[in-house]
């Protein structure tokens, strides 16, 4: 992933979470945009243009496998 996206994902959790979430998939940076997933059967490319392909059940699925929630923010308090 661009280091940005890192940098995102680092403040998306807390200290716990983002360890976990390291525990469990590969974070690498590249000097290209874009986030890449998979693995030895296949890699998909993302380039921030069809985030929504996954689609949500997809999206749940890959929340509940990874184990990690993301951190609320103050906004999220304040409803």
């Amino acid at each position: 992933m661009e280091p940005g996206v890192l940098w995102d994902l680092a403040s998306l959790f807390d200290a716990e979470s983002f360890i976990a979430l390291g525990s469990r998939i590969t974070l690498k940076t590249k000097d290209v945009a874009g986030l890449s997933v998979g693995g030895s059967r296949g890699v998909r490319v993302y380039d921030g243009t069809d985030w929504d392909l996954a689609g949500e059940e997809t999206v749940a699925l890959a929340g509940r496998w990874l184990g990690v929630t993301p951190k609320r923010s103050p906004n999220d308090a304040a409803n």
